[in-house]
């Protein structure tokens, strides 16, 4: 059950023995809290959120905290700030049991030589569902939020399908024409019906990566399904050879790396997602990438950026952004 919470807010601190040494800084908005992230995954697993803070009083130094059933989550990487506030990407493990559960995030100001203070907790709900998996290890976490990519350069993704040739055309030009090298992870349901689009992107000298047969949530099915879908799949031409559970389902849970790696795969997953699914505009994607928002981190050295296929804007947005994140000294994978 959640407990009422008290803001520790600077100049609001009732009932409260401040030490001698510690300073109240002017009175400060009361800062809200928001987390985003998956509305579901395996029992057991890592999954990642994005804890945001409305406000930040000046001239404090900004962390946050995350946790799930009362265990505590890690929160890492510089905070970015965007058009509604200052975020942070976080990482909760869920329980091991099905169920619904509160992740709760909450941010904390400080400052030396004055008291701390906390924001009001945020929460969103989590659904534990589908096979138990124990989580990945801290390191194969980061290796898979970045897959695998060892390198300070930016990766630009493409997955799905569901592309008509006017758009694909559009979108191979602009990497053409940037010299960007595109990693393309297509269903193999749509490449085993689209084998001329196949044989484009392959000539333009893009990567191809493993998305499964069908694009099913991977907690859901067994482990002898899950390797179906994999080998069924589109077969990886980058090295290490990689796999993109849809809707990242699964991706941090131990249980899938292992399946992937039966097969020679090593689980990919994103590090800034542009939505572009969902119709956003080409301004909108741009933005995301470039700065963030309190649903994804902006793209850093490094960084894997996730787009679609399918994304109705997507083409359009692409040249900007090409250009926006070599503006702020962002490398992209050269094509040649």
């Amino acid at each position: 059950m959640r407990r009422a919470v008290r803001t520790l807010l600077a100049g609001a601190a009732i009932g409260l023995v401040l030490p001698l040494a510690a300073s109240i800084a002017p009175a400060q908005a009361a800062a809200s809290v928001r987390v985003t992230g998956p509305a579901y995954d395996s029992p057991g697993s890592t999954v990642a959120v994005v804890v945001t803070t409305s406000s930040r009083p000046s001239g404090y130094t900004l962390s946050f905290r995350v946790s799930v059933a009362g265990i505590t989550g890690v929160c890492n990487g510089s905070p970015w700030r965007h058009s509604t506030g200052w975020s942070q990407r976080c990482w909760v493990t869920l329980p091991s049991r099905t169920g619904t559960w509160s992740i709760a995030g909450r941010a904390v100001f400080t400052r030396t030589g004055y008291t701390t203070q906390y924001s009001s907790y945020g929460y969103k709900s989590i659904a534990t569902k589908g096979y138990y998996s124990a989580p990945v290890s801290a390191a194969t976490r980061a290796s898979i939020e970045k897959c695998w990519n060892t390198t300070s350069r930016v990766q630009l993704t493409f997955d799905d399908g569901n592309v008509g040739w006017t758009n694909l055309n559009s979108m191979l030009a602009t990497l053409k024409s940037y010299n960007v090298r595109g990693r393309f992870l297509p269903t193999g349901q749509w490449a085993t019906a689209n084998p001329s689009k196949m044989a484009a992107i392959r000539n333009a000298g893009h990567l191809l990566g493993n998305h499964t047969y069908s694009h099913p949530a991977l907690n859901g099915l067994s482990s002898s399904s899950v390797r179906w879908q994999i080998s069924h799949g589109v077969g990886a031409t980058s090295s290490p050879k990689l796999i993109r559970p849809p809707y990242g389902a699964g991706a941090y849970s131990q249980r899938i790396t292992t399946d992937a790696a039966a097969l020679g795969y090593r689980v990919c997953h994103w590090t800034t997602d542009t939505s572009d699914w969902a119709g956003v505009s080409a301004t909108t994607i741009i933005n995301k990438v470039l700065y963030g928002d309190a649903v994804t981190s902006p793209a850093r050295p490094g960084g894997v950026v996730l787009m679609h296929m399918s994304g109705a804007n997507t083409p359009a947005a692409l040249p900007g952004l090409i250009r926006g994140m070599r503006a702020k000294g962002l490398v992209l994978e050269p094509l040649r």
